[in-house]
């Protein structure tokens, strides 16, 4: 029977493998699809596929952040490599100071006695985290949807998954996948303000908006200020009509969450480590007040780059200092040091929506050079298969 649920299954993965792997090596996933194809039985099949998938995906999140963009071989056209050295650089270190605030944060928990499966949520949430940056820089030069698009579709996303949330539980907030809690304003909330310090457009700003309302519906007070905080930063930057309505909506939904009651007590290795960190160990404190810092030097990079890149920056620096500065003032998840793979998870997906980062006073003109031929795709495939066993 070749059409069984694990055959299904199967199938799916090689597909998944092939679509996130770069072009050049994509003869890895065609490899273990046809080996696949030749198993007759379907939990064998299901079993080869998944081992190499496993394989494969660690290195097709390396292959994607080592070259981010599409080469010049693969685009059919030159590219400037300044431009390339930039954008490879700036995303590095992103992800360099994302990794760097995890494995503070796995540190504490190892510290603080948290339970096994805390780390490996949390680390399980590095790489998806990084194949989402993977998968949306690839997207981005495939894609031309507008950065205003988009943060609409995730503000009607985050409206959506508070609607069907179990309001019987009293925690709009969050969903379960999998028998695990996820909250989609870390994820989507950041996505939506680096997309609106972007571009600023009208269907960027409606999206803000959707988002206000749907943080106060919620009620979350931690989000809805942290949205209404990156506004009112960025409306000091420029005071155009659509930052300043985008601004009056955060606020009021800022409001209207403090008007609700939100009486969530604080979880161990969640909320309010800031503090109790330091009652663990010493050492501990030290890993989640580092990791902190950490987070927010992407930020300080950018200003220090300066061109084109400064408000998208600025933003990211004030949603993510206000995420830190209220998980330190009430019972709210502290980022990437905390227990909680959405912040993981929502600060590289904002981290790769960040713009690059060019040096001022940089007048564009670089010379254009070709990147050289990648290895025989053939070899490559023998090689990928090879580590995937």
């Amino acid at each position: 029977m070749r059409h069984g649920l694990r055959r299904a299954a199967a199938e799916r993965l090689c597909h998944v493998l092939e679509r996130i792997l770069p072009p050049r090596h994509r003869d890895w996933a065609r490899a273990i699809a046809a080996e696949v194809d030749a198993i007759p039985d379907d939990g064998d099949a299901l079993r080869f596929a998944l081992h190499g998938f496993c394989g494969l995906v660690p290195r097709a999140a390396a292959l994607r952040l080592h070259r981010p963009f599409p080469s010049p071989a693969d685009a059919g056209s030159s590219r400037s490599m300044s431009d390339m050295t930039l954008r490879s650089s700036s995303l590095a270190f992103g992800i360099a100071c994302a990794i760097g605030a995890v494995l503070l944060g796995l540190a504490y928990l190892a510290l603080a006695g948290a339970p096994a499966r805390y780390l490996g949520i949390n680390g399980g949430a590095l790489v998806i985290g990084l194949l989402l940056v993977a998968l949306t820089r690839d997207a981005a030069t495939r894609l031309s949807l507008p950065p205003g698009i988009i943060a609409l579709a995730l503000s009607f996303v985050l409206l959506a998954a508070t609607l069907a949330a179990d309001g019987a539980a009293e925690a709009a907030r969050w969903v379960r996948i999998a028998g695990i809690s996820i909250q989609p304003s870390l994820i989507l909330v950041p996505a939506i303000i680096i997309g609106f310090a972007s571009v600023r457009s009208r269907a960027a700003a409606i999206a803000t908006i959707v988002a206000a309302a749907t943080l106060a519906l919620q009620p979350d007070r931690a989000m809805a200020g942290v949205l209404a905080a990156a506004l009112a930063v960025l409306a000091c930057t420029r005071r155009d009509r659509g930052t300043l309505a985008a601004l009056a909506a955060a606020l009021a939904g800022f409001v209207a969450t403090l008007l609700q009651p939100d009486r969530f007590p604080p979880a161990p290795h969640v909320d309010q480590i800031l503090y109790t960190a330091f009652d663990v160990h010493p050492l501990a404190g030290a890993c989640v007040l580092a990791g902190a810092v950490v987070m927010l030097l992407p930020a300080a990079a950018g200003l220090v780059a300066g061109r084109g890149a400064s408000d998208a920056h600025l933003a990211f620096g004030a949603l993510w200092g206000t995420v830190i500065l209220a998980a330190a003032l009430g019972n709210y998840p502290t980022p990437l040091v905390g227990y909680g793979g959405s912040a993981v998870i929502g600060y590289l997906v904002s981290l790769s929506l960040l713009p690059t980062m060019r040096p001022r006073g940089d007048c564009g003109r670089a010379a254009t050079i070709t990147a050289p031929a990648e290895p025989d795709a053939a070899a490559d495939a023998r090689t990928g298969l090879a580590a995937a066993a």
